[in-house]
């Protein structure tokens, strides 16, 4: 509900990979993982859909977090296992009824009684689930403008009001009373013929409920906070951010306002690239309308997250791992040329050639880079000349992972820290792990 309309973010294959969004190549970790824990499997697939699939609608947005934020409706408690049969009910193996059988229903049930057909059970039993959810949902949806709930929780009781009232439910009891055959074909034919459309839109409500609900308690069990997203400016600022795959991770602090360009240096296992999937999961997981790892998060709502993480070469089309890296660029730039506001993550630019040519494609990147204000660029990079190369440069923000070789062992903080880093420790890491010295190397 509340979604007509609404356009995907921008994205492709490879950042969802990168960001491990449905699946991680070693099983440990995906984004839609974080929220799993409802009362249905409705429910479930709900915040997975919203997981694998943001928008970048900021209406739609705005009804997700704030209709988690409030957690739900209070008194309406989300039956899994009724609605799971309700499901298997509606799609069970058995035409769909094109009248009331009238007085044949009784005929008809003993034929199945006889044939040891189990559909008279799956039948009654799923109606009379129905009939109780429809109840339910009329007590709790009225009176609706006098109750003290949140605006966004009244707008969802009005929608369940629009359904429950409607006149093809008008024969379904308000209490609970035992149903004759013929009645049982009666809401069977309701429900599966004349009323499934208000039936869908019914459950539709029900699963989003139960996302809400659900979303709601693990935001609040993980410490997750809820985006702050607007379309009036670039201003990106996140504190206290962390990746969920960490069960110990440090939490850091990022802000990217006027400018638009991050230059992001650091040595080898300092937590670069860790961090840039951190980022990136956050403003993901913004961009599906969900609570996010971070204490404080305010957000463009952005067309498109494209990142370049871990870009592989070709053997099919047969190219090189830096030619793979030229194309990523360049169709990434065919996007952000267009004029909207795009998130861009390169980590290690042109790792797949030489210190030199890296540095010179790296400076003519940059350069394009600078001509598109309204995006938002992170680079990673090994190469510190890069970095001081455009420190002046007014487009351009400076972070690092604070690091060092302390006592012949590597220390790392993971850290964020403002400017551009000095450690090295290359030559250092081979010789601690190849048992060699500078004389012999």
């Amino acid at each position: 509900m509340g979604q007509t309309g609404t356009k995907k973010l921008e994205t492709d294959i490879q950042t969802r990979n990168d960001l491990c969004v449905t699946q991680n190549p070693y099983g440990e970790f995906d984004l839609t993982g974080i929220y799993t824990e409802t009362q249905s499997k409705g429910g479930r697939n709900v915040l997975q859909n919203w997981v694998t699939h943001p928008v970048n609608n900021i209406q739609t947005l705005h009804y997700r977090i704030e209709s988690i934020r409030a957690g739900g409706i209070p008194s309406f408690e989300i039956d899994g296992n009724t609605l799971d049969f309700i499901e298997y009910y509606l799609n069970y193996n058995e035409p769909s009824p094109t009248t009331v059988l009238g007085v044949l229903s009784y005929y008809q049930w003993l034929k199945n009684k006889l044939q040891k057909n189990p559909w008279n059970y799956i039948k009654s039993r799923g109606c009379l689930y129905l009939c109780e959810l429809i109840r339910e949902l009329r007590q709790i949806s009225s009176p609706i403008e006098e109750s003290a709930q949140p605006d966004i929780i009244k707008q969802t009781l009005r929608m369940i009001r629009s359904y429950v009232d409607s006149n093809v439910f008008a024969s379904i009891p308000n209490r609970e009373t035992r149903l004759t055959c013929y009645e049982i074909d009666q809401f069977d034919y309701i429900f599966r013929n004349r009323g499934k459309i208000a039936v869908r839109g019914i459950l539709d409500i029900v699963y989003e409920l139960d996302a809400f609900r659900s979303a709601h308690q693990i935001a609040k069990e993980k410490g997750f906070c809820y985006p702050e997203l607007h379309s009036g400016d670039t201003e990106l600022v996140i504190h206290n951010f962390f990746h969920p795959a960490l069960p110990q991770a440090v939490r850091n602090d990022w802000h990217l306002e006027e400018k638009h360009i991050n230059i992001f240096t650091g040595s080898n296992m300092a937590g670069k690239s860790t961090t840039l999937k951190a980022l990136s999961s956050v403003i993901w997981l913004a961009h599906a309308g969900l609570p996010v790892p971070a204490t404080y998060m305010r957000c463009p709502v952005y067309k498109g997250i494209f990142t370049s993480i871990n870009l592989p070469d070709s053997l099919k089309r047969g190219e090189s791992h830096f030619y793979a890296e030229v194309l990523r660029i360049k169709s990434i730039l065919e996007k952000v040329k267009e004029g909207d506001a795009y998130f861009i993550v390169f980590d290690e630019l042109f790792r797949g050639t030489n210190a030199r040519d890296a540095y010179e494609a790296s400076v003519i990147v940059l350069n394009l880079l600078k001509k598109y204000p309204q995006s938002k660029f992170l680079l990673s990079t090994h190469i510190i000349e890069l970095a001081e190369a455009f420190y002046t440069e007014k487009t351009c923000q400076f972070n690092y992972m604070e690091s060092e070789i302390k006592d012949d062992r590597f220390i790392c903080s993971y850290r964020l820290k403002e400017g551009i880093s000095e450690s090295r420790i290359g030559s250092w890491l081979v010789r601690k792990e190849l048992n060699t010295n500078i004389s012999t190397v």
